[in-house]
């Protein structure tokens, strides 16, 4: 059997380079110079015309803001909040429907935060011997009965079965009302109103401005 060899093929190092290397001139110092003061240029006039641009919260904010004691200024409107510091033992369903459907510009937050079962339970449970300690203290000095540290042993005692059983549960509750006026008289007046509204109802409330 006979092998045919292939010729050996040369190499020619001249054709590695017969069209020339061609290498890009970079910029010079001053090109260089040129261009960076362009991009800073660039980069100025746009933070100008960025700090330019009216954004949302420039268009919903006051143009100032005053604290006073009674009362908080925002530009020409006079803004007062009232929040309720006491209830009665019981409220009537729509109890404050006066108060949202109020001729007056206000606004209404209510604030609900679930407590753990065991950590009321503990509580009430010192409430209960305080109210017990109370009341057997009045009966050994021989005075009347008292129907309010009665009534509330009571409750207090309702509230700690319903707990346990599941059939109640506990939550904080915070109401807050703030009104707004473009005259102080006039914030004053809506303000005794809504006082005297929810003293109506023995709910008790106080001016947080």
């Amino acid at each position: 059997m006979a092998f045919e060899t292939q010729p050996k093929q040369g190499f020619e190092p001249g054709t590695l380079v017969q069209d020339g290397v061609h290498l890009k001139k970079g910029a010079n110092r001053e090109e260089q110079k040129r261009l960076s003061e362009e991009q800073r240029v660039a980069l100025e006039e746009e933070r100008i015309y960025r700090k330019g641009v009216a954004s949302i919260k420039d268009l919903i904010a006051p143009a100032a803001m005053k604290v006073e004691p009674s009362f908080v200024r925002l530009g020409d409107v006079f803004c007062r909040t009232l929040f309720v510091v006491t209830y009665p033992r019981y409220v009537t369903v729509g109890w404050a429907s006066p108060i949202i459907n109020l001729s007056a510009q206000l606004d209404i937050a209510m604030f609900f935060y679930p407590i753990k079962a065991d950590v009321v339970l503990k509580q009430l449970k010192k409430k209960v011997g305080i109210v017990e300690a109370q009341i057997s203290a009045d009966a050994e000095a021989g005075k009347a009965r008292d129907p309010i540290s009665e009534t509330a042993l009571r409750d207090i005692e309702q509230l700690r079965d319903d707990l346990t059983q599941g059939i109640e549960h506990f939550f904080q509750f915070a109401f807050y009302c703030t009104f707004y006026s473009t005259d102080k008289d006039e914030l004053e007046r809506v303000t005794a109103n809504v006082e005297g509204t929810f003293a109506a109802m023995l709910i008790y409330t106080r001016r947080a401005f």
